[in-house]
């Protein structure tokens, strides 16, 4: 499954009611998507899979956004904390 996002829509939606936001609607690509697919992972809101996907069968697949950070260390509650060390921990094993 891949996703189908309005071209004129924040993909984040569902989740920020971006909508009437005042900050400009910006693309974003590989660097970008994988990091939200990386804190989707950390969050479990289950949008890592449709990004992967979509990544998977076009790498120049873009989003639009309104959200400046989906996701920092600091702002993650603690029991997601030691699900992003042991992450990070495996990713660098690989």
């Amino acid at each position: 499954m891949t996703l189908s996002v309005m071209a004129n829509e924040c993909f984040f939606k569902f989740k920020f009611q971006c909508d009437g936001r005042q900050e400009k609607l910006t693309e974003s690509g590989l660097n970008r998507i994988e990091n939200i697919i990386r804190c989707s992972k950390i969050y479990l809101d289950s949008i890592d899979k449709p990004l992967e996907n979509s990544l998977r069968e076009n790498r120049d697949f873009t989003i639009k956004n309104t959200v400046k950070v989906v996701c920092r260390r600091i702002h993650l509650p603690l029991r997601y904390r030691d699900i992003s060390n042991e992450l990070s921990k495996l990713k660098n094993l690989l």
